[in-house]
C-alpha cells in the first residue's frame, strides 16, 4: 500500500508541475458569431467554439492541410481572437500583422491598427516604443463568407510570456486531497487488520 500512495504522490505532482519554457505563447478563440465594427474591431458574441494554444502566429492559413481538428477553414465565416502577453526587450517594438480578411491590433488594450474589410491578404505594420514591462496583445481577425483565410504576426523588440495554465480551483484541490486522505486510511485499516490476524 505504501508503495502504491507514493505512485500516487508521484502522479500527483507530475500532473501539478509547472509547465516548461516551451510552453504556447497565444490562445486563439474561434467564434462564429460576430460583426465588424470598423474604427473599432470585431465584437464577437456567444462562445467559443474552438480553442488552441499555439508556439507561434506567424502566419496561419486556414485551407493549409493537417489543421488541429475543430480549427475552422475559409469555407464559411468566423471570427478569431489571439491573445498573449508580450515583454518589451527593444527601445522600439514593431508589429506586422497580415490578414485575408480583416484585422484589428490592440495593444495593451488600446486599438492601435486596422486593417479592416474583406479583401486578399495585405499586412499592416506598427512601431510602439513602450517602457519595459509587460502588455496585453490581442488581434481580433474575421474571415467573410469564402475563399482565401489567412493570419499571421510577425514582431521585434518584444518576446511573449508563456501562457500561464489555469490554477485548479478550491473544490479541485479539496477532492483531490479528500482522495489522498481515504488512500491513506484505506492503507492504516488494512495493515491494522493484517496485524490483528497475524
Amino acid at each position: 500500500m505504501r508503495k502504491f500512495l507514493l505512485a500516487a504522490s508521484a502522479l500527483a505532482a507530475v500532473a501539478l508541475a509547472p509547465v516548461s519554457a516551451s510552453a504556447a505563447l497565444f490562445t486563439i478563440d474561434y467564434y462564429s458569431s460576430y460583426a465588424e465594427v470598423p474604427g473599432v474591431g470585431v465584437s464577437v458574441s456567444g462562445s467559443a467554439f474552438f480553442t488552441e494554444t499555439v508556439d507561434s502566429v506567424s502566419f496561419i492559413d486556414f485551407n493549409a492541410a493537417g489543421a488541429p481538428a475543430g480549427r475552422p477553414n475559409a469555407s464559411g465565416p468566423f471570427a478569431a481572437v489571439i491573445t498573449g502577453t508580450f515583454s518589451v526587450t527593444g527601445a522600439t517594438q514593431n508589429f506586422h500583422i497580415g490578414s485575408d480578411d480583416g484585422a484589428y491590433l490592440f495593444l495593451n488594450g488600446a486599438l492601435v491598427g486596422s486593417n479592416p474589410g474583406i479583401h486578399a491578404y495585405s499586412t499592416l505594420n506598427y512601431t510602439s516604443s513602450f517602457a519595459p514591462g509587460n502588455y496585453a496583445f490581442r488581434v481580433e481577425y474575421f474571415n467573410g463568407p469564402c475563399c482565401g483565410a489567412a493570419v499571421g504576426v510577425t514582431f521585434e523588440g518584444v518576446e511573449f510570456v508563456p501562457v500561464t495554465p489555469g490554477v485548479p480551483e478550491p473544490s479541485t484541490w479539496a477532492m483531490m486531497l479528500i482522495g489522498f486522505a481515504g488512500l491513506g486510511y484505506a492503507g492504516y485499516r488494512r495493515r491494522r487488520e493484517v496485524g490483528a490476524t497475524a
